[in-house]
């Protein structure tokens, strides 16, 4: 049965979706980025901001990881947390921040950032000392990422983008 309420979901849905339209097409005339969404028309899946609100993509697939012009495949949620954890760490800066941050970040019952991966349920080793706890579900695991981890380093996660399977 329809009701109002629905209707009401129904249409918040389409205007996160335009509007993560909207951001996307502007971030790109902004950074003057060329064909990625012809790239990725091709394959029908829809491309997102990696900070587009996270509950969006429970339930659904990645298929690729825009930074910049660079595409690359991704199968998993943990391999997108993988992949972005992999090119930050790969600045020095941000190394030494993130290294910094170990220990400092905790979940309910689990240090999210650590030395060592003892006493987390799916580590994800990122460099020698530094392992990141990846169990969670998706808007979780994206949040984590961007809020807990890249955020307080200042690592700029602006111009990267997600793939979905349409």
């Amino acid at each position: 049965m329809l009701t109002v309420q629905n209707l009401q979901i129904v249409r918040n849905q389409i205007i996160r979706e335009i509007d993560a339209l909207f951001l996307e097409l502007t971030e790109k005339l902004e950074n003057n980025v060329e064909g990625i969404e012809d790239e990725v028309s091709e394959n029908h899946d829809n491309i997102y901001p990696i900070s587009f609100n996270a509950a969006e993509f429970k339930g659904k697939k990645p298929t690729g990881l825009i930074f910049g012009r660079e595409k690359m495949p991704v199968f998993t949620w943990r391999m997108v947390f993988e992949k972005i954890m992999e090119r930050c760490n790969a600045d020095a800066d941000k190394h030494k921040a993130l290294m910094d941050l170990r220990s400092k970040i905790s979940g309910g019952a689990r240090v999210i950032l650590s030395d060592r991966p003892e006493g987390m349920r799916t580590p994800m080793k990122i460099a020698h000392k530094l392992y990141a706890e990846t169990h969670y579900d998706t808007p979780t695991l994206l949040h984590i990422l961007l809020h807990r981890i890249l955020d307080p380093i200042r690592y700029d996660y602006s111009n990267i983008y997600v793939t979905v399977k349409a």
